[in-house]
Formats: structure tokens, C-alpha cells, sequence
């Protein structure tokens, strides 16, 4: 093997050095990238769980006045009676005094 093929080899291999340091850091940056992904998806599913379990009672709550509004009593009559609306009554008495 003569000087200009061995200067050629020494050249590509210090190429192939470089490319692979290059390959290394983007690597790199690609497993942290996946890295901070994973722990945003985390947080954003720790919140709507979160959110959802802060809310559940809430919707519960709306969920049963709507089934005594709509006719969900098991006698198959209204559902709706005068007890309810003194109850209701009441109630917005009271958040006028407030």
C-alpha cells in the first residue's frame, strides 16, 4: 500500500470517528427528547385523573338532580313533587340572604 492510499484510509477513518461522535450526541438528545415526552404525558394524565377525581362528586351530585327531574323514580309517576319545590325554595332563599 503506497503513502496517498494509506493518507486516504487514515482520513476516512478520522471521518468516521467524527460521524460517529455526531451520532452519539444525537442519540443522546433523542433519549432525553423521549425522556421529558414520557414524563410530560405523565403529568398530563396525573392532572386530568386528578381533575376527574376533584370533579366526580360534583357530577354525581348533577347527575342525581337531573334523575329526579327527568322522571327517574321507580313508582312511574312525576317525580317532581311539592316537597321538592319548598326544598328548591329554600335553597335560593338562601343564596339570596348570602
Amino acid at each position: 500500500m503506497d503513502e496517498a492510499d494509506s493518507k486516504k484510509l487514515d482520513r476516512i477513518l478520522e471521518l468516521a470517528e467524527e460521524n460517529n461522535q455526531y451520532i452519539r450526541k444525537v442519540r443522546s438528545t433523542q433519549k432525553t427528547s423521549q425522556m421529558f415526552k414520557a414524563i410530560y404525558w405523565v403529568i398530563i394524565l396525573t392532572f386530568v385523573f386528578g381533575g376527574f377525581l376533584f370533579i366526580k362528586p360534583y357530577i354525581s351530585a348533577v347527575k342525581d338532580v337531573y334523575a329526579s327531574f327527568s322522571g327517574g323514580n321507580k313508582e312511574g309517576g312525576t317525580s317532581f313533587q311539592l316537597s321538592d319545590i319548598k326544598n328548591l325554595q329554600g335553597l335560593i332563599d338562601q343564596l339570596k340572604q348570602d
